[in-house]
Protein backbone atom coordinates (compact mmCIF):
# COMPACT_ATOMS: atom_id res chain seq x y z
CA UNK A 1 0.00 0.00 0.00
CA UNK A 2 1.41 3.29 -1.05
CA UNK A 3 2.13 5.82 1.66
CA UNK A 4 -0.73 8.34 2.39
CA UNK A 5 0.15 11.70 1.22
CA UNK A 6 -0.68 14.92 3.04
CA UNK A 7 -3.29 15.80 0.40
CA UNK A 8 -5.18 12.55 0.92
CA UNK A 9 -5.18 13.01 4.66
CA UNK A 10 -6.63 16.49 4.36
CA UNK A 11 -9.41 15.21 2.12
CA UNK A 12 -10.37 12.47 4.56
CA UNK A 13 -10.43 14.89 7.44
CA UNK A 14 -12.61 17.34 5.49
CA UNK A 15 -15.10 14.60 4.63
CA UNK A 16 -15.29 13.49 8.28
CA UNK A 17 -15.88 17.03 9.40
CA UNK A 18 -18.66 17.44 6.85
CA UNK A 19 -20.33 14.24 7.97
CA UNK A 20 -20.15 15.28 11.60
CA UNK A 21 -21.68 18.64 10.77
CA UNK A 22 -24.59 16.97 8.92
CA UNK A 23 -25.22 14.68 11.85
CA UNK A 24 -25.24 17.66 14.20
CA UNK A 25 -27.80 19.49 12.03
CA UNK A 26 -30.09 16.45 11.92
CA UNK A 27 -29.91 16.15 15.71
CA UNK A 28 -30.75 19.83 16.11
CA UNK A 29 -33.78 19.53 13.77
CA UNK A 30 -35.03 16.46 15.64
CA UNK A 31 -34.68 18.30 18.95
CA UNK A 32 -36.54 21.33 17.57
CA UNK A 33 -39.42 19.17 16.29
CA UNK A 34 -39.65 17.38 19.61
CA UNK A 35 -39.66 20.70 21.45
CA UNK A 36 -42.42 22.07 19.17
CA UNK A 37 -44.54 18.97 19.76
CA UNK A 38 -44.13 19.35 23.50
CA UNK A 39 -45.17 23.01 23.31
CA UNK A 40 -48.27 22.14 21.25
CA UNK A 41 -49.26 19.42 23.69
CA UNK A 42 -48.80 21.79 26.59
CA UNK A 43 -50.94 24.43 24.86
CA UNK A 44 -53.74 21.91 24.39
CA UNK A 45 -53.61 21.00 28.06
CA UNK A 46 -53.70 24.63 29.19
CA UNK A 47 -56.38 25.84 26.72
CA UNK A 48 -59.98 26.16 28.10
CA UNK A 49 -62.50 23.61 26.83
CA UNK A 50 -64.11 24.64 23.59
CA UNK A 51 -67.72 25.79 23.87
CA UNK A 52 -70.20 23.43 22.27
CA UNK A 53 -71.48 24.54 18.90
CA UNK A 54 -74.69 26.50 19.14
CA UNK A 55 -77.60 24.39 17.96
CA UNK A 56 -79.17 25.59 14.75
CA UNK A 57 -82.72 26.88 15.09
CA UNK A 58 -85.64 25.30 13.28
CA UNK A 59 -85.93 26.08 9.62
CA UNK A 60 -88.60 28.52 8.54
CA UNK A 61 -91.20 27.43 6.02
CA UNK A 62 -90.08 27.89 2.44
CA UNK A 63 -91.24 31.24 1.05
CA UNK A 64 -93.86 31.42 -1.63
CA UNK A 65 -92.94 32.38 -5.18
CA UNK A 66 -94.33 35.45 -6.93
CA UNK A 67 -95.62 34.64 -10.40
CA UNK A 68 -96.66 38.12 -11.52
CA UNK A 69 -100.27 38.21 -10.27
CA UNK A 70 -100.93 41.63 -8.77
CA UNK A 71 -103.32 40.24 -6.14
CA UNK A 72 -100.53 38.12 -4.60
CA UNK A 73 -97.76 40.72 -4.53
CA UNK A 74 -98.57 42.07 -1.06
CA UNK A 75 -98.67 38.59 0.47
CA UNK A 76 -95.34 37.72 -1.22
CA UNK A 77 -93.67 40.88 0.16
CA UNK A 78 -94.88 40.09 3.68
CA UNK A 79 -93.65 36.51 3.34
CA UNK A 80 -90.21 37.62 2.20
CA UNK A 81 -89.89 40.08 5.10
CA UNK A 82 -90.64 37.26 7.53
CA UNK A 83 -87.92 35.19 5.86
CA UNK A 84 -85.39 38.04 6.18
CA UNK A 85 -86.23 38.55 9.84
CA UNK A 86 -86.02 34.84 10.67
CA UNK A 87 -82.67 34.28 8.94
CA UNK A 88 -81.27 37.71 9.87
CA UNK A 89 -80.76 38.98 6.33
CA UNK A 90 -80.31 42.75 6.62
CA UNK A 91 -78.15 43.37 3.52
CA UNK A 92 -79.81 44.55 0.33
CA UNK A 93 -77.62 42.34 -1.86
CA UNK A 94 -78.59 39.17 0.02
CA UNK A 95 -82.27 40.18 0.08
CA UNK A 96 -82.34 40.77 -3.66
CA UNK A 97 -80.54 37.48 -4.30
CA UNK A 98 -83.08 35.53 -2.21
CA UNK A 99 -86.05 37.40 -3.65
CA UNK A 100 -84.91 36.88 -7.24
CA UNK A 101 -84.69 33.14 -6.58
CA UNK A 102 -88.42 33.21 -5.74
CA UNK A 103 -89.65 34.94 -8.88
CA UNK A 104 -91.26 32.67 -11.42
CA UNK A 105 -93.54 32.85 -14.44
CA UNK A 106 -93.95 36.36 -15.86
CA UNK A 107 -92.14 37.82 -12.83
CA UNK A 108 -89.15 35.55 -13.42
CA UNK A 109 -89.08 36.47 -17.11
CA UNK A 110 -89.23 40.14 -16.18
CA UNK A 111 -86.25 39.78 -13.84
CA UNK A 112 -84.21 37.89 -16.43
CA UNK A 113 -84.82 40.53 -19.09
CA UNK A 114 -83.92 43.50 -16.88
CA UNK A 115 -80.87 45.37 -18.11
CA UNK A 116 -80.48 47.68 -15.10
CA UNK A 117 -81.47 45.68 -12.04
CA UNK A 118 -82.39 47.36 -8.73
CA UNK A 119 -79.56 47.50 -6.22
CA UNK A 120 -81.59 47.93 -3.01
CA UNK A 121 -84.61 46.15 -1.56
CA UNK A 122 -86.91 49.24 -1.65
CA UNK A 123 -86.00 49.82 -5.29
CA UNK A 124 -86.84 46.21 -6.11
CA UNK A 125 -90.24 46.51 -4.44
CA UNK A 126 -90.93 49.76 -6.29
CA UNK A 127 -90.00 48.15 -9.61
CA UNK A 128 -92.24 45.14 -8.94
CA UNK A 129 -95.17 47.38 -7.99
CA UNK A 130 -94.69 49.54 -11.07
CA UNK A 131 -94.65 46.50 -13.35
CA UNK A 132 -97.18 44.13 -11.80
CA UNK A 133 -99.35 46.34 -9.58
CA UNK A 134 -100.09 49.54 -11.51
CA UNK A 135 -103.21 50.14 -9.39
CA UNK A 136 -102.20 50.81 -5.82
CA UNK A 137 -103.26 47.95 -3.59
CA UNK A 138 -104.06 50.46 -0.86
CA UNK A 139 -106.71 52.04 -3.08
CA UNK A 140 -108.29 48.66 -3.78
CA UNK A 141 -108.24 47.74 -0.10
CA UNK A 142 -109.70 51.11 0.86
CA UNK A 143 -112.58 50.65 -1.57
CA UNK A 144 -113.28 47.16 -0.22
CA UNK A 145 -113.06 48.41 3.36
CA UNK A 146 -115.64 51.13 2.69
CA UNK A 147 -118.01 48.49 1.31
CA UNK A 148 -117.36 45.91 4.05
CA UNK A 149 -120.38 45.09 6.19
CA UNK A 150 -120.89 42.35 8.75
CA UNK A 151 -124.27 41.21 7.47
CA UNK A 152 -124.54 37.47 8.02
CA UNK A 153 -120.86 37.12 8.90
CA UNK A 154 -119.95 36.16 12.44
CA UNK A 155 -118.15 38.77 14.46
CA UNK A 156 -114.80 36.99 14.15
CA UNK A 157 -115.21 36.59 10.38
CA UNK A 158 -115.96 40.29 10.02
CA UNK A 159 -112.94 41.23 12.15
CA UNK A 160 -110.65 38.94 10.13
CA UNK A 161 -111.70 40.56 6.86
CA UNK A 162 -111.42 44.04 8.39
CA UNK A 163 -107.86 43.46 9.64
CA UNK A 164 -106.79 41.89 6.34
CA UNK A 165 -107.90 44.96 4.42
CA UNK A 166 -106.60 47.39 7.03
CA UNK A 167 -103.10 45.89 6.77
CA UNK A 168 -102.96 47.12 3.15
CA UNK A 169 -103.77 50.73 4.11
CA UNK A 170 -100.77 51.87 6.18
CA UNK A 171 -101.66 55.56 6.03
CA UNK A 172 -105.17 55.35 7.54
CA UNK A 173 -105.37 57.19 10.85
CA UNK A 174 -106.68 55.71 14.09
CA UNK A 175 -109.98 57.69 14.11
CA UNK A 176 -110.76 56.59 10.54
CA UNK A 177 -109.95 52.98 11.43
CA UNK A 178 -112.33 53.12 14.38
CA UNK A 179 -115.05 54.75 12.26
CA UNK A 180 -114.82 52.14 9.49
CA UNK A 181 -114.84 49.29 11.99
CA UNK A 182 -117.89 50.65 13.79
CA UNK A 183 -119.73 51.46 10.57
CA UNK A 184 -119.67 47.86 9.30
CA UNK A 185 -120.88 46.18 12.52
CA UNK A 186 -124.42 45.07 13.19
CA UNK A 187 -126.61 47.74 14.80
CA UNK A 188 -126.95 45.76 18.04
CA UNK A 189 -123.16 45.62 18.50
CA UNK A 190 -122.83 49.28 17.53
CA UNK A 191 -125.32 50.15 20.25
CA UNK A 192 -123.20 48.32 22.81
CA UNK A 193 -120.09 50.12 21.56
CA UNK A 194 -121.86 53.44 21.98
CA UNK A 195 -122.81 52.52 25.55
CA UNK A 196 -119.25 51.53 26.48
CA UNK A 197 -117.88 54.49 24.47
CA UNK A 198 -114.24 53.40 23.97
CA UNK A 199 -111.82 56.09 22.71
CA UNK A 200 -111.78 56.50 18.94
CA UNK A 201 -108.04 55.86 19.00
CA UNK A 202 -108.43 52.52 20.82
CA UNK A 203 -109.30 50.22 17.94
CA UNK A 204 -108.09 47.12 19.79
CA UNK A 205 -110.39 47.90 22.71
CA UNK A 206 -113.34 48.30 20.36
CA UNK A 207 -112.51 45.01 18.63
CA UNK A 208 -112.24 43.15 21.94
CA UNK A 209 -115.61 44.54 23.04
CA UNK A 210 -117.21 43.62 19.72
CA UNK A 211 -115.82 40.10 19.99
CA UNK A 212 -117.20 39.71 23.49
CA UNK A 213 -120.68 40.96 22.64
CA UNK A 214 -120.88 39.54 19.12
CA UNK A 215 -119.62 36.08 20.05
CA UNK A 216 -122.34 35.67 22.65
CA UNK A 217 -124.99 36.82 20.18
CA UNK A 218 -123.60 34.50 17.47
CA UNK A 219 -123.59 31.60 19.90
CA UNK A 220 -127.19 32.29 20.94
CA UNK A 221 -128.32 32.58 17.31
CA UNK A 222 -126.52 29.35 16.37
CA UNK A 223 -128.02 27.49 19.31
CA UNK A 224 -131.50 28.77 18.45
CA UNK A 225 -131.12 27.79 14.80
CA UNK A 226 -130.01 24.26 15.64
CA UNK A 227 -132.82 23.75 18.13
CA UNK A 228 -135.50 25.11 15.81
CA UNK A 229 -134.19 23.08 12.88
CA UNK A 230 -134.93 19.79 14.64
CA UNK A 231 -138.66 20.55 15.05
CA UNK A 232 -140.05 22.63 12.21
CA UNK A 233 -143.68 22.36 13.35
CA UNK A 234 -143.06 23.45 16.93
CA UNK A 235 -143.59 27.11 17.71
CA UNK A 236 -141.20 28.55 20.29
CA UNK A 237 -142.47 31.64 22.01
CA UNK A 238 -139.81 34.37 22.07
CA UNK A 239 -138.30 35.11 25.44
CA UNK A 240 -139.41 38.45 26.78
CA UNK A 241 -136.80 40.95 27.85
CA UNK A 242 -138.68 41.50 31.12
CA UNK A 243 -137.87 37.94 32.16
CA UNK A 244 -134.16 38.70 32.56
CA UNK A 245 -134.59 40.97 35.57
CA UNK A 246 -132.00 40.25 38.22
CA UNK A 247 -129.49 38.49 35.95
CA UNK A 248 -126.96 41.25 36.48
CA UNK A 249 -127.05 40.43 40.21
CA UNK A 250 -126.25 36.75 39.75
CA UNK A 251 -123.42 35.73 42.08
CA UNK A 252 -123.14 32.05 41.22
CA UNK A 253 -119.86 30.45 40.26
CA UNK A 254 -120.87 30.29 36.60
CA UNK A 255 -121.61 33.99 36.55
CA UNK A 256 -118.25 34.70 38.15
CA UNK A 257 -116.48 32.68 35.47
CA UNK A 258 -118.32 34.33 32.56
CA UNK A 259 -119.84 37.65 33.64
CA UNK A 260 -122.57 38.99 31.43
CA UNK A 261 -124.39 42.27 31.66
CA UNK A 262 -128.04 42.98 31.13
CA UNK A 263 -127.23 44.86 27.94
CA UNK A 264 -125.37 41.85 26.53
CA UNK A 265 -128.28 39.57 27.39
CA UNK A 266 -130.65 41.91 25.55
CA UNK A 267 -128.38 41.76 22.52
CA UNK A 268 -128.38 37.97 22.64
CA UNK A 269 -132.17 37.83 22.85
CA UNK A 270 -132.50 40.35 20.05
CA UNK A 271 -130.28 38.15 17.88
CA UNK A 272 -132.39 35.11 18.72
CA UNK A 273 -135.60 36.92 17.81
CA UNK A 274 -134.04 38.19 14.59
CA UNK A 275 -133.04 34.61 13.70
CA UNK A 276 -136.61 33.42 14.27
CA UNK A 277 -137.94 36.15 12.02
CA UNK A 278 -135.47 35.25 9.28
CA UNK A 279 -136.37 31.60 9.63
CA UNK A 280 -140.06 32.37 9.36
CA UNK A 281 -139.44 34.49 6.27
CA UNK A 282 -137.39 31.74 4.65
CA UNK A 283 -140.10 29.17 5.44
CA UNK A 284 -142.81 31.21 3.77
CA UNK A 285 -140.82 31.49 0.54
CA UNK A 286 -139.96 27.85 -0.02
CA UNK A 287 -142.50 27.40 -2.77
CA UNK A 288 -145.25 25.88 -0.61
CA UNK A 289 -148.57 27.58 0.05
CA UNK A 290 -149.12 28.69 3.61
CA UNK A 291 -152.57 27.12 3.53
CA UNK A 292 -151.22 23.66 2.63
CA UNK A 293 -150.53 22.88 6.28
CA UNK A 294 -153.83 24.18 7.65
CA UNK A 295 -152.81 27.83 7.85
CA UNK A 296 -154.59 30.86 6.50
CA UNK A 297 -153.34 34.34 5.79
CA UNK A 298 -150.33 35.61 7.75
CA UNK A 299 -149.66 32.10 9.00
CA UNK A 300 -152.79 31.98 11.20
CA UNK A 301 -154.65 28.66 11.54
CA UNK A 302 -157.87 28.21 9.58
CA UNK A 303 -161.11 28.59 11.55
CA UNK A 304 -163.07 25.40 12.03
CA UNK A 305 -166.64 25.43 10.83
CA UNK A 306 -168.76 22.33 11.58
CA UNK A 307 -170.85 22.82 8.45
CA UNK A 308 -167.89 23.57 6.10
CA UNK A 309 -164.97 21.51 4.92
CA UNK A 310 -161.43 22.85 5.01
CA UNK A 311 -161.48 23.53 1.27
CA UNK A 312 -164.76 25.41 1.63
CA UNK A 313 -163.30 27.50 4.45
CA UNK A 314 -160.36 28.40 2.23
CA UNK A 315 -162.71 29.28 -0.62
CA UNK A 316 -164.89 31.47 1.62
CA UNK A 317 -161.82 33.23 3.00
CA UNK A 318 -160.41 33.88 -0.48
CA UNK A 319 -163.72 35.28 -1.72
CA UNK A 320 -164.45 37.28 1.43
CA UNK A 321 -167.70 35.39 2.14
CA UNK A 322 -169.47 34.96 5.46
CA UNK A 323 -168.82 31.52 6.92
CA UNK A 324 -172.46 31.30 8.02
CA UNK A 325 -174.51 32.13 4.95
CA UNK A 326 -171.93 32.75 2.22
CA UNK A 327 -172.87 36.40 1.71
CA UNK A 328 -170.27 39.02 0.88
CA UNK A 329 -172.26 41.84 2.52
CA UNK A 330 -171.14 41.08 6.06
CA UNK A 331 -168.73 39.01 8.08
CA UNK A 332 -169.57 35.85 9.94
CA UNK A 333 -169.50 37.75 13.26
CA UNK A 334 -172.33 40.02 12.02
CA UNK A 335 -174.30 37.29 10.25
CA UNK A 336 -178.03 37.44 11.16
CA UNK A 337 -178.17 33.64 11.21
CA UNK A 338 -175.41 33.41 13.79
CA UNK A 339 -176.47 31.82 17.07
CA UNK A 340 -174.60 31.28 20.30
CA UNK A 341 -175.68 28.44 22.56
CA UNK A 342 -175.68 28.24 26.33
CA UNK A 343 -172.38 26.37 26.21
CA UNK A 344 -170.80 29.25 24.30
CA UNK A 345 -170.58 27.44 20.97
CA UNK A 346 -171.50 29.31 17.81
CA UNK A 347 -173.77 27.84 15.12
CA UNK A 348 -175.82 28.98 12.16
CA UNK A 349 -179.45 28.22 11.39
CA UNK A 350 -178.54 26.79 8.00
Amino acid sequence: MAAMTAVDFQAIMAQAAQTAQQNMQQMQQAMQQQHAAQLAQLALLQAPPAAPAAPRGPRFAAPTAFDGRSATLDAWKADMLRQFEWYNTPGDADRIRVAAAHLQGPAGDWWTSLQARPTTWPLLLAALEARFQPVNSAEIARTKLYALSQGKLTTNEYIDQFRRLLARIPDMGAPDQFHQFRRGLRPAIVAQLDVQNPPITALDAAINLAVRVGSRADMAASSNSSSSGGSSNTHHAPMELDNIEGLEHDTTDDAADAPITRAEMKLMLAAMQDTRRRGAGAGSGNGRSSSSNGSGRNGRPLPRMPHLTEDQVKEYMAAGKCFGCGSKDHTSRDCPKRKKGADGRVSWSN
